[in-house]
């Protein structure tokens, strides 16, 4: 197969080869595997920076009875041909191009169109359904769509779980069983809700440090928290209101995510700016103390936003949420200034400096109860029945008979034992333990208790003597106060409706 880029006069060539294909016109440097599909590509896009306005036109030639997708408009002069209006159309358009299968649908008043790949039972027309439903309560944050025709590409493969955003599709990948339990329907729903979100959030409401994208070196931006911790609020909450999750189901999510951040120590050492601005060094570059100094800007991000969220509608007397705070980005039509605060402001119509100093910028814990209790909800933090009452502090990993420390949490009583990661467990009191009999047996002690570990620390033989520690709180749940005002309960209405008063 070849496809074929022009852009002011210079053509370069996308090969891939299938096992039809001959060798003869390929050099060999023209050749390198395509993950384990059987095909090989090699793609050389034109690019000079000083000429991305120019446009560009790509020619596809498919095998018989291959389906190709791409997010961009038809060449009206040639059949197998796209046309882009500048580079970065043309870099933001994924190429879909294999035996897979399309269903389209309309939402908005503007239709949309799934390229499937990948082999599982599943009701189409139901999935067209809900994709539908999000896009329409995105659209309604937004008072619209921001494009004519919208392209979701889901590959369907066991261990995917991810996404890609771009200006008119997405590239999600999940495993084929998801459809079969309600937890792995819900959280595809909310993934392709995520990436479609972007369409608006950091597609074209673009923070000023990406703004333009450096094709050449990293772009930095401390507003990360923003372009993915906003999406990632919004990725479960259009659920609600589109009628795919009950409120039961996003508070129980919800839940669980604040759980998964009081769990994280980096959590009160680095701020939601500092974790986007170091996302080229930090996140994706994490090593043993990864979970002690830093904190997702997805996760934190997430949560603040919900926070955040509660506090504007209750502030603003009902008048104002982040609903409002995102279309006032899109409609300003310009990059969101690095300082976002006064954005956020002018929205509220009152000051809210305090809550982006405090959540943004500082490094402190989110007060998620009291915001809560803005909505007559309490977040309600116990202990699983069943569960170890002693921690130590650790993750751990066997492997070939080895139970090695991954990791060590700040402020654990591993820590203060002199524990370190890469220290490999023997024994436990005098006897040989693996993770899951180190486990059972701690399970039986009571916190202060002394524990004697057995390790070797490069291949040294020592003791450590552990003092236990009470296990965190691992059960949480969000659920009605009933003594909440009936100002609370309204303003808890209106939340988990996406509307205001």
């Amino acid at each position: 197969m070849l496809a074929e880029q022009e852009v002011g006069g210079t053509r370069s060539r996308l090969w891939i080869a299938t096992d039809e294909d001959d060798e003869e016109g390929r050099s060999e440097d023209e050749e390198s595997r395509f993950d384990s599909l059987g095909c090989e590509y090699r793609t050389k896009y034109v690019y000079d920076p000083a000429r991305t306005d120019l446009p560009a036109t790509l020619r596809i030639e498919a095998p018989t009875g291959w389906r190709i997708s791409v997010p961009l408009d038809p060449d009206p002069s040639d059949p197998a041909a796209w046309v882009a209006p500048d580079f970065d159309a043309l870099a933001d358009a994924p190429v879909e191009v294999g035996p897979s299968e399309t269903v389209d649908g309309t939402a908005a008043d503007r239709p949309f169109s799934l390229a499937i790949w990948g082999d599982a039972r599943f009701d189409r027309a139901a999935l067209v359904g809900d994709v539908a439903k999000i896009i329409a309560a995105e659209a309604a944050v937004f008072e619209g769509l921001p494009y004519d025709r919208y392209l979701f590409i889901l590959h369907l493969a066991v261990g995917a779980r991810g996404g890609l955003e771009h200006m008119r599709s997405s590239v999600c990948g999940t495993s084929p069983h998801a459809f079969a339990t309600r937890t792995g329907v819900l959280d595809l729903l909310s993934l392709l809700a995520h990436e479609h979100f972007h369409a608006w959030n950091v597609k074209r409401i673009r923070p000023a440090g990406l703004s333009p994208y450096r094709y050449g070196e990293e772009n930095y931006t401390r507003l990360l928290w923003i372009a993915e911790g906003g999406t990632a609020y919004y990725d479960w909450h259009v659920l609600v209101r589109a009628g795919l999750a009950t409120r039961a189901e996003y508070l129980r999510h919800l839940a669980d995510r604040i759980a998964q951040l009081e769990a994280t120590p980096g959590r009160l050492v680095q701020s939601l700016e500092e974790a986007s601005f170091d996302a080229w060094v930090k996140l994706y570059r994490p090593d043993e103390s990864s979970a002690n100094v830093t904190v997702s800007y997805y996760l934190k991000g997430e949560v603040v936003w919900a926070m955040l969220d509660l506090e504007l509608r209750a502030r603003s007397g009902g008048r104002a949420g982040t609903d409002d705070v995102m279309r006032a980005l899109w409609k300003s039509g310009r990059p969101v200034p690095e300082d976002a605060r006064e954005i956020f402001c002018d929205v509220a119509g009152t000051n809210v400096a305090d809550l982006f100093d405090r959540y943004a910028r500082g490094r402190g814990e989110v007060d998620v109860d009291a915001h809560l209790r803005l909505a007559g909800l309490r977040l309600v933090r116990e202990r699983k029945a069943g569960a170890p009452a002693v921690a130590l502090g650790v993750r751990l990993a066997t492997s070939n008979g080895r139970t090695t420390l991954l990791g060590v949490d700040r402020g654990s009583p591993a820590e203060a034992a002199g524990l370190s990661p890469g220290d490999e467990i023997l024994a436990l009191d005098g006897m040989r333990v693996d993770d899951a009999g180190l486990r059972e047996r701690l399970g039986a002690r009571a916190p202060g208790d002394e524990a004697k570990l057995t390790v070797f620390r490069r291949d040294r033989l020592t003791d450590v003597v552990v003092r236990l520690g009470e296990a965190p709180k691992d059960d949480y749940r969000i659920e009605p106060d009933p003594e909440a005002s009936a100002e609370a309960r309204a303003l808890c209405d209106a939340w988990l409706r996406g509307a205001k008063e």
